[in-house]
């Protein structure tokens, strides 16, 4: 049988080791949470929603930990000046979490179910972009709330310093908003052949929020700011639709028979297009004399299309 005093100690060793013991628990309890999301993220990898039962595991491993933490520093007497600032501080790291948790179960939704949701608009890193910032932006907010920071005068002072703040990230801004634009507009998607007044032109493989990427036909990548692009007069090839004309100039050497040399090209047009995956047979390609030159040359026009550019 326990002695009297034996249960004095044990109880004891419970008031005096309740926090720790009851960390030691969550932590048990965290872990357990952690390898049920690596679990189910093996198990069914392209399942619906399971973006958001790993992510929600594992915020709920980190929000159980932090609640032990809590209870821990509560419990012991010699953190007692501390308790109040602990849970301020802990409950800020629960909403940074709670934020990250979304951020990312939103950018993975976004990414799967994007052209279903949002047919008529590319996806592009600017979308990301302004998704984070929104989402860390009342997190911010809250955590300030949290500490006992009002936001009212925060704001006041913000939009006194706003132009400063301006007029130091005016570019930035300008291609920010810029992007933003671009990205709403449509009129230039990614994608989308362009050629830029300069003589650029190449593919657009992302809008961010300060450049747009083009890729050129030599493989290489051009950086061209938001701001800079919307000035730009741009031609893009992909719209209204992908097809496009191509339009060939030739000038045919001289014969005695240009019938015969004119058959024979229309002809050999008819050969390279059933040939060449990306030409298009309907309309067919079309063979017209434009000029004749000063030695008595044919210059022909080949007009073909393509199904992209």
């Amino acid at each position: 049988m326990v002695s009297y005093a034996g249960l004095e100690q044990l109880l004891a060793f419970w008031r005096e080791h309740t926090g720790l013991v009851y960390f030691i628990a969550t932590l048990a309890l965290a872990l357990v949470l952690r390898l049920a999301a690596r679990i189910w993220s093996k198990l069914r990898p392209d399942l619906r929603g399971t973006v958001w039962v790993v992510e929600g595991l594992r915020l709920f491993s980190w929000l159980i930990l932090l609640h032990g933490l809590t209870v821990g520093v509560h419990l012991a007497e010699w953190l007692a000046p501390f308790q109040d600032t602990a849970r301020a501080v802990f409950i800020a790291v629960a909403i940074v979490l709670v934020a990250r948790t979304t951020v990312r179960g939103l950018l993975v939704s976004l990414q799967r179910h994007w052209h279903r949701w949002f047919p008529a608009i590319p996806p592009t890193t600017l979308i990301t972009f302004v998704v984070t910032l929104a989402v860390y932006t009342v997190a911010l907010l809250m955590v300030l709330h949290q500490f006992g920071l009002s936001i009212t005068p925060l704001l006041t002072a913000l939009g006194i310093g706003g132009l400063a703040v301006a007029l130091g990230v005016q570019d930035t801004l300008a291609n920010l908003f810029a992007g933003v634009s671009i990205t709403l507009a449509r009129l230039i998607r990614v994608g989308d052949f362009v050629r830029l007044e300069n003589g650029l032109e190449g593919t657009v493989r992302d809008i961010g929020w300060r450049y747009t990427t083009l890729e050129t036909i030599q493989h290489t990548w051009v950086v061209i700011p938001n701001a800079r692009l919307s000035q730009l007069i741009v031609i893009n090839f992909s719209l209204p639709e992908a097809r496009t004309l191509l339009q060939l100039p030739l000038t045919l050497p001289s014969s005695d028979s240009p019938a015969n040399q004119l058959a024979a090209l229309e002809q050999a047009v008819r050969t390279v297009v059933a040939e060449v995956p990306a030409a298009l047979t309907e309309p067919p390609p079309t063979l017209r004399i434009v000029g004749l030159t000063e030695k008595g040359q044919f210059q022909v026009q080949i007009e073909l299309w393509v199904a992209r550019p």
